[in-house]
């Protein structure tokens, strides 16, 4: 599951539909959770992962950005995280031999800046060639997805 929460919130994490919607699931990425390192991201029967943006405009009065990924407890034997990117570009492994696939999978979560975000500013990298040059290392090795926050419609 890929979905951008806008903000992962005490309200959301207490909200019983939203726990429930991300419960049905065994992987989950969520994006723009503006989560920072202090803030509590579990999910019971999940293993987390916060991947919170480290550093924030000096004007802002929250935190931006920012993954939070989950995979069910039952899974995690067979589930790594093997690169990131800025907390902004998430590699996960799905091991062929614990899932009984033919060829490992690689997940890629993706939240990328828009052009009017602080992080856009202040790290001199062009994430979609990060993305390209991961893509043929990892399609190598396995079977290649990607999904997540493209911000698509700030770019030309």
């Amino acid at each position: 599951m890929s979905w951008n929460v806008h903000g992962l919130t005490r309200d959301k994490r207490d909200d019983a539909e939203f726990v429930k919607i991300l419960s049905q699931n065994d992987i989950v990425f969520l994006y723009e959770t503006w989560t920072n390192a202090n803030s509590n991201v579990d999910l019971s029967g999940f293993v987390s992962h916060n991947f919170y943006r480290k550093f924030q405009h000096r004007n802002a009065k929250r935190a931006s950005g920012g993954i939070v990924l989950y995979y069910r407890d039952s899974i995690k034997d067979g589930v790594s995280v093997v690169k990131n990117h800025y907390d902004s570009i998430i590699w996960v492994k799905l091991d062929k031999t614990f899932f009984e696939l033919e060829n490992d999978m690689y997940i890629c979560g993706v939240y990328l800046w828009g052009e009017n975000s602080p992080a856009y500013n202040a790290v001199n990298v062009n994430l979609f060639d990060i993305i390209e040059n991961d893509v043929t290392y990892y399609k190598n090795l396995g079977c290649v997805y990607l999904n997540g926050d493209f911000n698509a419609k700030g770019w030309q």
